[in-house]
């Protein structure tokens, strides 16, 4: 699906996911990091101050960073009990209109997310121990869901096109 034959937009999206999703996974070996340092810290008497503070705020970004690249793999759980049997185009038209949903409440979310960022911005929320902003979090998750909310409408556009073709692929079979 993401072969050479892919179309540009979606090597461009696809590549673009890709990256994030790694930088997601750094984002998880920082994770691993804080509480392997914490918990040998603490073995000694001296955990690390803010641990968790760090661990969230990571989690948070990795989370958010993975979930374009779910969406560009297909990778989402899907429910096809009911439709596996269903003709192709049937199938793809029902897609169509699950990703253009899925698009519209991942646009939500990262409205929602961007006003998050902005809120903890102006309030100069940080955290507890450590002081860190809050806002900088909030924006890298944020980032990821603009990536997001455009990879959703892309998927969306796909399935509808491949609706489209399959349709036409039909019409023009039963006009032989």
């Amino acid at each position: 699906m993401n072969g050479p034959d892919a179309s540009p937009a979606r090597r461009l999206l696809y590549g673009a996911a890709e990256k994030l999703a790694a930088f997601g996974g750094f984002a998880l070996v920082g994770v691993v990091a804080v509480t392997l340092v914490s918990v040998v810290g603490g073995r000694f008497g001296r955990p690390l101050l803010g641990d968790t503070e760090i661990v969230e705020l990571l989690c948070g970004i990795a989370v958010a960073s993975f979930m374009p690249w779910c969406q560009m793999r297909g990778a989402n759980v899907i429910v096809d009990f009911f439709t596996m049997k269903a003709p192709q185009r049937v199938r793809d038209l029902l897609d169509a209109l699950a990703y253009a949903l899925f698009a519209a409440i991942v646009a939500v979310l990262t409205e929602r997310m961007i006003e998050g960022a902005w809120t903890q911005y102006e309030r100069g929320r940080v955290s507890m121990f450590l002081q860190l902003p809050q806002w900088w979090g909030y924006s890298l998750a944020a980032a990821a869901c603009v990536l997001w909310t455009v990879v959703c409408a892309f998927t969306a556009w796909e399935r509808l096109r491949a609706f489209a073709g399959t349709r036409a692929r039909v019409a023009g079979a039963r006009a032989r």
